[in-house]
């Protein structure tokens, strides 16, 4: 399925972002995943795999939608190649978004293995935040971040702005025969 009918309000189709390359120091923090358990932050970025990873909220009515119906059609494009990319979405408002709030919203855009929903206490999602240069705040302050980790360089990816699910695609494939 896809979530297009999401997208066409909030973004034209002819998107603007901004492309840069970083090397980010992982926090070694633990996370609370959409099925409560306990995650340890950076050991899913030593696993090897491609990475997205984006920061949401799930009462926003903006960007997050968006971005959020991005992955999952990202995710439902990369059909059998599925289990070489993890996707993470870090929420952004922990005091409201609990593990069950996170559980419903990623059955709500039909998450399908492989694709975490992260919270945990204010302090250590900043701190995530702060690392990847995405701490605002007032998360009304947010703007739309995605991240792709390419593990054989181990270096990310920053998009800043609306990225074409197309063009995230693109990335991935580079990214997994680099």
């Amino acid at each position: 399925m896809f979530f297009t009918a999401i997208l066409s309000p909030a973004w034209p189709q002819d998107s603007h972002y901004k492309r840069s390359e970083h090397e980010y120091a992982i926090p070694d923090v633990s996370l609370i995943d959409h099925n409560g358990r306990i995650v340890l932050f950076n050991s899913l970025v030593n696993e090897n795999k491609v990475i997205l990873l984006d920061f949401f909220y799930t009462r926003c009515k903006t960007t997050c939608p968006v971005l959020t119906s991005d992955f999952a059609n990202f995710q439902y494009r990369l059909k059998p190649d599925t289990g070489k990319a993890l996707l993470i979405s870090i929420t952004i408002e922990p005091q409201y978004d609990s593990a069950a709030m996170l559980h419903e919203f990623q059955r709500r855009y039909q998450a399908k293995p492989g694709w975490l929903f992260l919270t945990g206490t204010e302090e250590r999602i900043e701190r995530v935040m702060r690392v990847f240069g995405a701490y605002t705040k007032n998360r009304m302050g947010y703007y739309p971040l995605v991240f792709l980790y390419v593990p054989k360089k181990r270096q990310w990816v920053q998009f800043e702005g609306h990225v074409p699910v197309a063009q995230l695609i693109d990335e991935y494939q580079k990214a997994i025969h680099q």
